[in-house]
């Protein structure tokens, strides 16, 4: 996951070089991120919703990098991986509580049994959606400030959309998870409890460092000095574009209360509609039947990676490299071909070998001849 972004911000000084690679970065990463929060909300497997609020969180770091704002991607990135960790720990543990059990539509009521495990995942969901005071906060606010101030927005407005299903779907899964009424076999309900320690004690560091490390670089409208975001600049050689700091720090501060009151509102939502009234996604989906389903198969990006991607890479690996090169050319000139050479020289040999003292003189003399004929040539 971290790959990526990191080998576009050690090689910030190549992608300067190219501001249309850049440009399509920065599309592409709003497009991604969008597309995977867009996802992620009627996904119903609690370790799917993680595994596409990943992919919806790199779209935002590549729109950082496609902006030139690397050390905000950095920043993001090293903030993202504390507490997508504790959302991990978390479901994981709920999911072995419940023996297994993922679909968070037949889960529900586990704050009683798991409270430590359910207040640690609401902490890492606040640091996903980017509420204050979480480190997903400041690094996820750098993002969004680095697009508006630099005059992308458009690239703004789809982050800010992203934002808002963010924190509907990560507060959608923790109210069905762990608030309201169980929906699972009461057996499994009562069966479950919180995990050893092993797992409750790094839970709790991760939840102390989601919940207090945006304080580490607080931005400068709220009377931080940004010193995480201060140090990474120095350690990048090129932050293009033009430098931060055209606007004022009020309209920064405006646009952070807009993004904050857009989170909070959907988390809200989120939190109400599937802790309390649980009957409203079922209408909602009913009513909407099309976009429910276009939603729901992720935009049958799955079957178009399959026929595009996936079965003609398959045809041609087995059409054209096994039958043809790895038979033709590997097992049958190189492996069976070697051997086949070996034998008949082996047969040649053999042949040669007669036993007879005459036989071999003549040898020797055809090979004198020979060798003294190409040495006079």
């Amino acid at each position: 996951v971290a790959a990526g972004i990191y080998l576009v911000a050690r090689l910030n000084f190549l992608f300067v070089l190219s501001p249309h690679v850049l440009q399509a970065m920065t599309i592409l990463g709003a497009c991604t991120a969008l597309i995977a929060a867009l996802i992620g909300v009627m996904q119903t497997d609690l370790k799917k919703i993680l595994a596409f609020s990943t992919v919806s969180q790199l779209g935002f770091m590549f729109v950082a990098s496609g902006l030139g704002a690397f050390s905000a991607a950095v920043f993001h990135l090293t903030t993202h991986a504390f507490f997508k960790a504790l959302l991990f720990f978390a479901a994981g543990a709920a999911i072995q509580a419940m023996r297994g059990q993922r679909d968070i539509t037949q889960l529900g009521g586990l704050k009683d049994r798991m409270p430590i495990t359910a207040w640690t995942f609401i902490i890492a969901a606040a640091a996903l959606s980017g509420l204050p005071p979480t480190s997903g906060f400041s690094s996820l606010d750098a993002i969004l400030w680095q697009a508006f101030e630099r005059g992308h927005y458009f690239i703004w407005f789809m982050c800010f959309l992203s934002t808002g299903l963010t924190s509907f779907y990560i507060f959608r899964a923790a109210g069905l998870t762990f608030f309201g009424e169980p929906n699972s076999p009461l057996d499994d309900f009562r069966h479950a409890q919180e995990p050893k320690l092993t797992m409750v004690v790094p839970m709790m560091l991760l939840a102390a460092i989601s919940l207090l490390g945006g304080f580490a670089s607080w931005p400068a409208m709220l009377g931080g000095a940004n010193r995480v975001m201060s140090w990474l600049a120095g350690a990048v050689a090129y932050e293009t574009s033009r430098a931060p700091g055209a606007h004022t720090q009020g309209t920064e501060l405006i646009v952070t209360g807009i993004t904050l009151l857009w989170v909070i509102h959907f988390a809200i939502i989120g939190w109400i509609i599937y802790a309390q009234k649980r009957d409203v996604p079922i209408r909602m989906a009913a009513r909407f039947k099309r976009l429910h389903a276009l939603i729901v198969r992720s935009f049958y990006l799955d079957v178009i990676f399959e026929w595009l991607v996936a079965r003609p890479v398959m045809w041609f690996s087995r059409r054209v490299l096994s039958d043809e090169i790895d038979a033709t050319f590997v097992r049958g000139l190189i492996f069976d071909g070697t051997g086949r050479t070996v034998g008949l020289a082996a047969r040649f040999a053999h042949a040669l070998q007669t036993g007879q003292l005459q036989m071999y003189l003549i040898y020797s003399i055809i090979g004198t001849v020979i060798v003294l004929g190409a040495f006079v040539l």
